[in-house]
């Protein structure tokens, strides 16, 4: 009986330790924003999905994989400018 309740002690340690030893994620990460969809959509010029990712706590000041930011996309590269008001309204720089 003994054996019995140490081995489901063990267990229940191992599965608390595994569940526990998850990598942190970012603000985005946890809050379903997904950085990449986020220059994207400001890329294309897609107001309400750049706005509802704002909302969801995409960082405007983030650069992207090759190291633009997203109001330097949209200002300079590809001429959104509602979007470039809206990254700015929000804090981009």
């Amino acid at each position: 009986m003994k054996k019995v309740i140490y081995i489901v002690i063990v267990l229940i340690i191992l599965i608390v330790c595994f569940g526990c030893a998850t990598t942190s994620k970012t603000k985005e990460e946890r809050e379903g924003v997904n950085q990449e969809v986020f220059f994207q959509s400001v890329r294309s010029g897609d107001y309400a999905e750049v706005k509802r990712l704002i909302k969801a706590g995409a960082d405007g000041n983030a650069q992207s994989n090759d190291g633009s930011k997203a109001l330097i996309i949209v200002a300079l590269q590809y001429g959104h400018p509602e979007v470039a008001q809206l990254l700015i309204e929000a804090g981009a720089k």
